[in-house]
């Protein structure tokens, strides 16, 4: 602080610390020296805190600083408290879309085993051969279907652990291509589709697991069929792009919106059609080729608009001849 002591009614000062002008500060403090002195001198007593905001913010840093870290952790604290709460409600709504999905997906083939089973007991059907073999191909297609529904489960679950085994050979895309085509036709053609191939590559050979390959080519194929509610029209293209070789799965299919875009490679995620049971599946498929395609060093990637179908790119490092 700085102090100067004046005698009243006189201008000039009787003592005064080095610093002392008033002028510099907006609050000037004064007060009369010895009010009740006998001897009064009418004397007083001017001071000013040049620094006062400085000090008052000084002494209050500490503890503004604490509050401010508190406040900054309740902040962060609340926040991961609501993600936390956000995931655990998106974790809870795909168990519960998948046990649904499931009950669907093995409840159709049991029931469908249980009255073969039942017919085959008839004693109507007990003598003919022909019937008792028609059942039993039932019951037999029918766990051949549940097994690869369990199958598809399990092989996500490794793929999930990094615990799976690829056997990495040079290959021609090209025929893995054309044989997936052919698998899939008779399917895509009882809708009245069909499949055009445009294998435009010039260089088709990468490094990649066969198997692994034509069930990706395949499940991309099975996706673009069973999402076409018209007759599908499904285009299957090659091109080289520098060091890449893109294959262009194109149809004209329902379509996606950009949220579902977004979600399409998360396990479990299946794009709503009205029904959820009017497309068969877990919803693991397209994870499935996400994580076949990053395996094989490749890029998977979707444009698709509502109604107007969608393409799906793969792009793998291609090898020279």
């Amino acid at each position: 602080f700085e102090y100067g002591i004046y005698e009243k009614n006189m201008p000039n000062k009787k003592m005064k610390s080095k610093q002392f002008i008033p002028s510099r500060s907006s609050t000037l403090y004064e007060i009369n020296l010895f009010p009740e002195d006998i001897l009064h001198e009418n004397n007083s007593l001017k001071v000013y805190f040049p620094e006062k905001n400085n000090h008052i913010y000084r002494s209050l840093s500490v503890m503004m600083g604490a509050s401010l870290l508190f406040t900054i952790g309740i902040l962060v604290t609340f926040a991961i408290t609501i993600f936390i709460i956000w995931k655990q409600k998106k974790i809870s709504k795909i168990k519960t879309d998948f046990i649904n999905n499931m009950t669907h997906e093995f409840k159709t083939p049991i029931a469908t085993i249980s009255l073969a089973a039942d017919s085959i007991n008839n004693p109507k059907v007990l003598h003919q051969e022909e019937r008792i073999k028609y059942f039993t191909n039932i019951i037999k297609e029918e766990n051949k279907r549940m097994n690869a529904q369990v199958e598809s489960v399990l092989q996500m679950s490794l793929l999930e652990k990094n615990d799976f085994e690829m056997k990495i050979e040079k290959l021609e895309l090209h025929v893995l291509i054309r044989q997936a085509i052919k698998n899939i036709s008779l399917q895509v053609e009882r809708k009245g589709g069909k499949i055009e191939e445009k294998l435009l590559a010039t260089n088709d050979l990468a490094m990649i697991d066969e198997i692994h390959f034509s069930n990706i080519v395949q499940n991309l194929l099975d996706n673009a069929n069973k999402y076409s509610e018209k007759t599908p029209k499904i285009t299957v293209r090659t091109e080289n792009k520098n060091d890449e070789l893109l294959i262009y799965f194109s149809d004209n299919g329902i379509g996606m919106s950009k949220e579902a875009q977004s979600k399409i490679f998360d396990k479990f995620y299946r794009v709503s059609t009205g029904n959820i049971h009017n497309v068969k599946g877990f919803g693991l498929g397209l994870s499935y080729v996400k994580a076949i395609v990053l395996a094989f060093n490749g890029v998977i990637l979707v444009k698709s608009e509502l109604n107007k179908g969608s393409v799906f790119c793969i792009s793998i490092p291609s090898i020279n001849k």
